[in-house]
C-alpha cells in the first residue's frame, strides 16, 4: 500500500527498522515495541497518513460524497480530521455510518 503512493525507495527501505526500533525511556534503557510504532513517534504520522488515505478519504469520497446529497468535506492532516457538512442530516449520518468503517 505504501508502495502505490511513496515514491521514493530509500525512505521505504528505512521503514521498516524503523517500525522495529524501540523507545528509549528515561533510564536510558531502549523498549522494543510490542506491535506497531510507539504511540507520539516520528513514524507514527507517516504511516497513518497513508493508511487513512486508503480506509478514510477514498471511502468518504465513494460512500460520503454520494450524488444527489449536500457537500460534505473532510479536511485531515495524518491521522486528525474534521468533517464539514451542508446540513445536520449528512453529519448525523456520517456519524452512524463512520464507526463501521
Amino acid at each position: 500500500m505504501r508502495r502505490e503512493r511513496i515514491d521514493d525507495r530509500a525512505f521505504l527501505r528505512l521503514l521498516r527498522p524503523w517500525r522495529k526500533a524501540g523507545m528509549l525511556e528515561t533510564d536510558g534503557h531502549v523498549v522494543p515495541p510490542e506491535t506497531g510504532s510507539p504511540q507520539g513517534g516520528c513514524l507514527s504520522p507517516v504511516l497513518a497518513h497513508g493508511s487513512v488515505h486508503d480506509a478514510l478519504d477514498v471511502w468518504c469520497a465513494k460512500v460520503v460524497k454520494t450524488p444527489g446529497r449536500g457537500k460534505a468535506l473532510l479536511c485531515r492532516e495524518a491521522d486528525d480530521g474534521v468533517g464539514a457538512f451542508r446540513s445536520q442530516d449528512e453529519a448525523e449520518r456520517f456519524s452512524r455510518v463512520l464507526p463501521q468503517r
